[in-house]
């Protein structure tokens, strides 16, 4: 019996899952390096969807298995999708995706905050509006510091919440902790450098830099 054209078609092989989502994660980085936040967040989300383990990503091997969520985190963070972005890291415990997702989660807030302030009317009033966030975001990450969880990029939001509070005592320490952990991160001296009001504060900031630099440059 002479075989059907259906008989003689080669079967399909299966489509290589692993690989769709390597390729997927190759083209976040490619887009997210250039700027194209939409189009990275596309394919991260893509990526996210297909439950296969992909070995190979553009993170440390400390991230490896929960990288594609922290990169749809990212992704998320990238187009101002702050409070997505923080309920898509509540399963990470990574330094940097706890970072991300109290920091998305403070955007928030502040987002919340000048959404609040349209409400208020006439140009004499003075508007009490707050980031309902921060009370929370500081008793989770005075929890992390108690317990040697906190990294320099922690420490430094902990000093932003503190500055918001004005407890200006309190954000210095923790500015302090943030540049004695990675004395390069800028963001921390930019605010601690706010906060020294007088000569005696500046002359403890100057040691403070000179010791930092020292152990940096050997």
């Amino acid at each position: 019996m002479e075989p059907t054209s259906m008989d003689s078609t080669p079967a399909k092989e299966p489509l290589p899952l692993a690989s769709v989502k390597q390729d997927l994660i190759s083209a976040y980085a490619e887009c997210s390096s250039r700027g194209l936040v939409h189009s990275a967040h596309w394919c991260i989300e893509m990526a996210n969807s297909l439950e296969v383990k992909c070995t190979q990503v553009p993170l440390s091997s400390d991230d490896l298995t929960e990288a594609t969520q922290f990169m749809l985190g990212k992704s998320l963070f990238d187009t101002r999708e702050y409070r997505r972005a923080s309920h898509s890291l509540e399963k990470c415990n990574s330094p940097k995706a706890v970072f991300l997702r109290l920091y998305s989660l403070y955007l928030a807030g502040e987002k919340s905050k000048e959404d609040n302030m349209i409400d208020v009317i006439g140009e004499d009033e003075v508007a009490d509006v707050t980031n309902e966030e921060i009370p929370a975001l500081k008793d989770e990450l005075g929890h992390l510091a108690n317990n040697g969880r906190l990294d320099a990029y922690g420490y430094y939001l902990y000093g932003i919440l503190c500055k918001e509070q004005k407890l200006i005592d309190e954000a210095r320490e923790m500015f302090v902790k943030s540049c004695q952990l990675c004395p390069m991160l800028w963001p921390s001296w930019r605010e601690l450098s706010k906060l020294c009001d007088d000569r005696k504060l500046v002359k403890c900031l100057y040691f403070l830099l000179q010791e930092l630099l020292s152990v940096v440059l050997g």
